[in-house]
């Protein structure tokens, strides 16, 4: 470099400054583009592969899926059976009422018509609830016996607004109960009375 004039040495170093900069310039333009492109169709290939992952273990899971359907649909249908159907919800829980208050030491049991509401739990939900009030009267321990085996004889019912009050001056260790019963009854099966 010892040979070339200051005017040479000026034009190689302003060559050598400008290749650096196209150099520069097409990497900044054109390859670290190409780069995100690369990088963003890398995550995309890895995202559907992620998908198809999920599909095939789902497909593989498909017979036992079918399998827990089945049994809960079934679980179903024998809950139901031991609901109300929509026929004649009176005779239904007389019948229900009178088969509990026979197995426990408790008397005078009365049951009002029922009143029917929607149960607004989910959209398109198939039951609908009915209420009806319920009287008795018998020992503090029976009454709590009673309660007991109602709640656990209906686990779809619910029981509201109980009120103990004492019985009369003939029965003084008798205790009046009146509460709430609902419960929920299937609007779409046919009438069956058990």
């Amino acid at each position: 470099m010892n040979n070339f004039t200051k005017e040479k040495k000026q034009q190689i170093a302003f060559v050598a400054m400008m290749t650096i900069a196209f150099v520069a310039v097409i990497w900044f333009f054109l390859i670290t583009s190409q780069q995100k492109s690369v990088a963003e169709a890398q995550k995309k290939a890895d995202e559907a592969r992620h998908k198809v992952e999920s599909a095939q273990k789902l497909l593989k899971q498909t017979e036992q899926i079918r399998e827990e359907l089945a049994e809960v649909q079934s679980e179903l249908r024998l809950r139901e059976e031991t609901m109300a159907s929509g026929g004649d919800l009176y005779q239904w829980i007389l019948i229900q009422m009178n088969t509990l208050t026979s197995a426990r030491p408790v008397y005078n049991f009365t049951a009002s018509q029922q009143t029917l509401v929607d149960a607004l739990l989910i959209p398109k939900f198939p039951y609908r609830a009915a209420s009806y009030s319920i009287r008795l009267n018998g020992h503090f321990h029976d009454l709590g016996r009673f309660i007991a085996d109602v709640e656990n004889q209906f686990p779809y019912a619910r029981i509201q607004n109980i009120d103990l009050t004492p019985a009369t001056a003939q029965a003084p260790e008798r205790l009046n109960l009146s509460f709430d019963f609902i419960t929920l009854y299937h609007t779409n099966r046919p009438v069956s009375i058990k």
